[in-house]
């Protein structure tokens, strides 16, 4: 029989302190798998004959040696070797608030899919707002929930939807959440919203998610919203499709202001996602208008 209600899944890479911080905030108990997966750390900055976690029981540790793998392939790794019925995940820069271990002895049993928290972070509390609303509003918030609560932490789920639909996590260097966020949800027949607030988002300057005008990155991120945008428009679920038209155009407008010759790169991505040539060709012009005219303004 297996023993574990949860299996926790942490990416690590290069951080060992804060990934001690984070193991330190979850309760060591005999129903908590943890599973660590080193994304191939730099031997001068990590103590692999110390690493963390490595004398504490119920956890697993692998290292990894795929150069630029990210933090989406140490998670699909992660998932081969989860045994829990529930799956809760955290970069290792995060960590869990101490109502972590009542959390855990409450929804052990439960029914629902997935169960969704708030959160703790000095970037501001945009996905605690589709929580509030679930209370207000629950099918409007359901909808929120499900498709654009798009990150892998701060929520409990089911392991058997996962498995049971070959969910998986894009193997890109940003944004490679928001798939398995949203299909998550899709195929979730019940969610619950808790307002405790679970988990710590703590910011980094030098993180991936804040290296807004890297080349690689933003094709990355242009790569996942365009998934996402026409997913939205397939599930034609009232999602306001010209908030997430906005976001694959400030991915190109700072692509063009890196260099022109990206957009050649990013319709080609376009394209090959599902949008016809004309579409894509629509969507980076208008981006490009948009662009000249804020530079015309700001110059």
């Amino acid at each position: 029989m297996n023993r574990y209600n949860y299996s926790i899944i942490i990416p690590h890479k290069n951080i060992p302190n804060l990934l001690q911080r984070c193991l330190n905030s979850i309760p060591e108990r005999e129903d908590v798998q943890i599973i660590i997966i080193d994304d191939n750390s730099n031997p001068k900055t990590v103590d692999f004959s110390d690493f963390p976690g490595k004398k504490r029981k119920n956890t697993e540790i692998f290292f990894l040696k795929k150069e630029n793998g990210g933090a989406g392939f140490a998670r699909n790794y992660g998932l081969n070797f989860a045994k829990g019925k529930w799956l809760l995940f955290a970069d290792a820069d995060d960590f869990f608030n101490t109502c972590l271990n009542e959390v855990l002895d409450e929804y052990k049993d439960d029914a629902a899919d997935i169960v969704f928290f708030k959160i703790i972070s000095i970037k501001g509390n945009w996905l605690n707002k589709f929580i509030d609303i679930f209370f207000i509003n629950p099918k409007k918030g359901s909808i929120l929930l499900k498709y654009l609560f798009v990150v892998s932490w701060a929520k409990l789920i089911k392991r058997s939807i996962v498995i049971n639909n070959s969910i998986k996590f894009d193997e890109i260097q940003i944004c490679e959440d928001i798939t398995f966020s949203y299909l998550s949800g899709f195929y979730a027949k019940s969610i619950k919203a808790d307002k405790r607030e679970l988990y710590f988002w703590y910011y980094r300057e030098n993180s991936l998610s804040t290296q807004k005008i890297n080349p690689d990155l933003l094709m990355d991120k242009l790569y996942v919203l365009s998934k996402a945008l026409l997913f939205y428009k397939n599930l034609n679920q009232g999602i306001k499709l010209k908030k997430e038209y906005a976001k694959i155009c400030d991915c190109l407008q700072n692509l063009f202001i890196l260099d022109k010759f990206y957009l050649v790169k990013a319709k080609k991505i376009l394209i090959n996602i599902g949008f016809n040539r004309i579409k894509a060709a629509v969507i980076i012009l208008f981006s490009l208008i948009k662009s000249i005219n804020a530079k015309v303004k700001y110059d």
